[in-house]
């Protein structure tokens, strides 16, 4: 596999040898494929797509993707790299609710024009670039093109911008080399072949959708089967049948997913489940709960669903999308850590009990070709086994850097350890350790931890023992971190409520509560707790909460309003009056 350079050869190999394999399903509900794609038929209409905008696009230009979810996308995609152009697949609905930072972005990528299909067209009506529905391009046809050459491994293939979790979202320059080695390192721990099938709802502009569900599938000759993240929220059973229909054997998400499928868990849509296919049930892109685990694996264990299948991974943008994992079949494996030593940033086994422990979840090992270092983020020197530091990453699917910013380029993929190393380093902002087997833990973001009296805390063992606190509170849905009020570092925690509740809670009662359960947990003292009404926590397009904009919002009191609509905020001292 490796002798092709980029997906393009790929795609035209799979088109001449293979043309009536089909390639992708896109379904709307059960049994309901509203489109589908083989080989020849997506080269083809890529083939197309790519004679239309060959003379308004010069090899090298950016051009962004502007997509609902739907196979448009992947054609538009392929026509891109057919055009020797880079793709940049953006959000639909952020040029509405965010047009002038969009329009920054547009003019920092200098593109020249839009690609986008009719339910995207009505949010780009006010931008000053040429937009073309692809749709109306026409399908399949027998024509071909000429192409501007193969792409070279060292071409720019994508500008995917990361989430924003804790800050300001990134162009992450990724290669068709960057790709290349990715997927082949996916395909390795995966155990994939042409005859395995991946499915997926995560959207197609997010990484671990675009590189895990669409270009995995394609690099492998494999069937993937997809649909929209509205359809997965709206009713995760669909997701868990879709597995079954298809006898699917990867497929994933972050942590959320799975408690999103505990929580509205229907036994009525799945009298004919069989889940016993799914090989890989990937879960990563957020810290891994081992309770959400067990809640999923002995609810679904009555359709087939194996412990072991779970496969907790780390990755990320910058790395293109997998840097670890385990191997299939493997059970998660966990360490119950006493907190007060994830605090001081060092994991003993040995280490006394005191019966307040963290499980944390290994993410398994570096891939081949891979190398992982945690680093100390003040000496710069490399940590021991258990001892947690910021984890540092190199190997050919690390990305060039960041598009039109050299500053953060210089920061995070230009690290060095000393002089000494000549070696450079991608520095992701994730907290970590490796054991004595070199699996990797990964505990929190260093741009998000908590520090109360010298002590650390990672704000995602906090969230979710603030939403245990009280059977009013949504899980998941509750943010804690650190602001400064007037020179004084204080603690803060956002909390949403069920809807269910809204008009039957005591506000005093839920937030003293919440203050009780945190202190007792961790010994941190919240020094001001918001409830706030449903659908208040922002969030990224993979489901991770947006902590610095929450920090920002309620530093400028943008939460005032949402905190009129449902009750107060209480500082420490009037909470214990």
């Amino acid at each position: 596999m490796r002798q092709n350079q980029s997906l393009v050869d790929v795609l035209q190999k799979r088109a001449r040898n293979e043309p009536e394999r089909q390639a992708f399903v896109f379904l709307t509900a059960r049994n309901q494929e509203h489109s589908t794609l083989t080989f020849a038929q997506l080269y083809l209409s890529a083939q197309s797509v790519c004679s239309s905008i060959q003379s308004q696009v010069t090899r090298g230009d950016r051009v962004p993707l502007v997509y609902a979810p739907g196979l448009e996308f992947i054609i538009a995609l392929m026509a891109c790299w057919l055009a020797g152009a880079v793709a940049v697949p953006l959000v639909p609905e952020n040029f509405r609710k965010m047009p002038q930072s969009m329009q920054t972005l547009l003019r920092q990528l200098s593109a020249k024009l839009i690609l986008c299909d009719t339910a995207s067209q009505a949010h780009l009506a006010h931008y000053p670039l040429a937009c073309i529905d692809t749709g109306v391009l026409g399908q399949f046809t027998t024509a071909t093109t000429t192409l501007p050459g193969r792409p070279a491994v060292d071409d720019l293939a994508l500008i995917q911008y990361t989430s924003g979790s804790t800050a300001s979202p990134k162009g992450v320059m990724i290669t068709h080399g960057n790709l290349m080695a990715n997927l082949e390192m996916i395909r390795i721990r995966f155990e994939h072949n042409a005859n395995t099938t991946v499915a997926g709802w995560l959207p197609f502009y997010h990484d671990q959708g675009l590189v895990g569900n669409i270009l995995q599938p394609l690099y492998i000759g494999a069937r993937s089967v997809l649909m929209s993240p509205k359809s997965f929220v709206r009713d995760p059973m669909l997701w868990i049948q879709t597995l079954s229909d298809y006898k699917v054997h990867s497929s994933g998400g972050p942590n959320f997913a799975y408690q999103l499928c505990v929580a509205k868990y229907n036994p009525a849509k799945l009298q004919d489940c069989d889940l016993s296919a799914w090989a890989i049930a990937f879960n990563g892109a957020e810290p891994v709960c081992a309770e959400t685990i067990k809640q999923f694996a002995d609810i679904y264990a009555l359709y087939g669903f194996r412990r072991e299948a779970m496969y907790p991974c780390y990755g990320l943008a910058e790395a293109t999308l997998f840097v670890s994992g385990g191997h299939k079949l493997q059970p998660p494996v966990f360490k119950n850590v006493e907190r007060a030593l994830l605090q001081c940033h060092k994991i003993k086994e040995s280490a006394p009990t005191s019966g307040n422990k963290q499980a944390i979840s290994a993410c398994g090992k570096v891939t081949d070709g891979g190398t992982i270092k945690i680093v100390n983020q003040y000496s710069k020197r490399i940590c021991r086994a258990n001892e947690i530091g910021e984890i540092w990453l190199d190997g050919p699917h690390v990305a060039l850097g960041y598009w039109n910013n050299s500053v953060a380029t210089k920061d995070y993929f230009h690290a060095r350890l000393d002089d000494s190393d000549e070696s450079v380093y991608l520095r992701t902002g994730d907290l970590g350790f490796l054991d004595e087997q070199g699996q990797l833990f990964v505990t929190g973001r260093i741009k998000e931890l908590i520090i109360q009296f010298g002590k650390n805390y990672f704000p995602t063992d906090l969230e979710a023992t603030m939403a245990s606190a009280h059977p009013a509170l949504e899980p998941n849905r509750g943010v804690i971190f650190s602001t400064n009020d007037q020179g004084k570092d204080q603690v803060v925690a956002v909390q949403e409520v069920k809807r269910r509740y809204r008009n039957q809670i005591v506000i005093e009662d839920i937030i003293r509560a919440i203050r009780k359960k945190v202190n007792e947990v961790h010994g941190l003292t919240l020094n001001r707790i918001v409830i706030v009404p449903p659908n208040t926590i922002l969030v990224t397009t993979s489901g991770k909460k947006k902590r610095s904009l929450l920090r920002q919002l309620f530093e400028s009191g943008g939460l005032d309003h949402h905190i009129d609509v449902l009750g107060k905020s209480l500082k420490a001292d009037e909470a214990f009056s």
